[in-house]
């Protein structure tokens, strides 16, 4: 169902590489609007956010039309001509790799929000999303997943690698950060934040609107937001729900334990906890966090050190050698680099 472009993975009958490949050429205002996440990482949340911020809190474009089609993908199959007849501001979502991006946005042409997400949430939300999802294989198991998930195999390929080429080239775009923590602790001030970016001045009450429809509650209940009025052909919904609350300290077992159940893996003493590793890398406090992901995606394989459970360790420890994202360079210094974060 994946179809390797460009050291990228994209899936058949959803994307065209050529297609792909234009979106470089495509003619961009300064008006446009590009949400970036790699999957699971609060796309539909940004989604909703942005056309509510573009409405001033008005809820009727949320109800009336999907999020697909209020903030539409660059990258599917004929997105270019509707995105040429669209009028401003035009509103797009993407889960591409910077390097797909149209070149006048990486000329300062645009705006771009890039939306971050704990990997370890990342990975047990997509694994439940590709159980149900028509157009994507079923993992045989969570084991199954997980490898993949690390090795890349996935529609968006290598988490790590994602964000690290996007924060990377952040000062070649009109770019803004965040993340799906920071949102989840205080999302007014995330949604005064990218106002501030876009440069959007909304009253109290058109705020006070935004907020209160972009909250995961009057989401889950919103057709046009959840993902319910996607047909069947696309999402069996029998299987799954597009909105669930995901929490990594409770991983699904090698042999796909449903989540919330209890593993070997949550009694280790590299057990995925909220307050893990990762929690280092996504606080919610914003000093130092940007620094500290960016130095930290430098070396890679230190991330999946940090993110792995003991039982990961050993055989498969060895592997993560040989992935793509991951080089043998960076296990030289890594006791030193577990010393400077802890002093940050």
């Amino acid at each position: 169902m994946l179809v390797p472009h460009r050291n990228f993975n994209l899936i058949n009958g959803v994307h065209s590489p050529d297609e792909v490949d234009q979106i470089q050429n495509w003619d961009i205002r300064d008006s446009d609007i590009f949400a970036v996440t790699y999957p699971k990482s609060g796309t539909i949340w940004i989604q909703q956010i942005l056309t509510l911020i573009e409405a001033k809190g008005d809820v009727t474009p949320n109800t009336e039309h999907l999020n697909a089609q209020r903030v539409p993908w660059i990258e599917l199959i004929g997105s270019e001509k509707e995105f040429n007849t669209t009028p401003s501001p035009r509103l797009r979502v993407t889960h591409l790799q910077y390097k797909f991006m149209p070149l006048a946005v990486r000329q300062k042409r645009g705006k771009v929000i890039y939306v971050a997400r704990n990997p370890k949430d990342v990975l047990v939300s997509y694994y439940h999303f590709h159980k149900y999802a028509a157009m994507l294989e079923t993992p045989k198991d969570f084991n199954d997943f997980f490898e993949k998930f690390m090795e890349g195999k996935v529609f968006g390929n290598c988490w790590f690698e994602h964000i690290k080429t996007w924060y990377a080239n952040r000062d070649n775009m009109n770019f803004l950060y965040i993340t799906y923590e920071e949102m989840i602790k205080d999302l007014r001030s995330m949604v005064e934040r990218m106002c501030r970016f876009l440069g959007k001045d909304l009253t109290e009450e058109q705020m006070a609107s935004v907020v209160e429809h972009s909250t995961f509650r009057t989401m889950k209940q919103n057709p046009q937001a959840n993902y319910k009025a996607v047909p069947d052909s696309l999402l069996d919904h029998n299987k799954g729900t597009f909105m669930r609350k995901v929490q990594s300290s409770s991983l699904p077992s090698a042999r796909g334990s449903k989540s919330g159940s209890s593993s070997s893996r949550s009694s280790s003493s590299r057990s995925w906890k909220r307050d893990s590793s990762t929690s280092t890398l996504f606080p919610a406090e914003r000093e130092g966090r940007a620094k500290l992901l960016y130095n930290l995606l430098q070396i890679p394989l230190l991330i999946t050190i940090l993110l792995l459970p003991q039982t990961y360790s050993g055989k498969r420890a060895q592997t993560f050698t040989h992935y793509s994202c991951i080089t043998p360079l960076y296990l030289q210094s890594s006791k030193n680099c577990i010393s400077d974060v802890s002093r940050l």
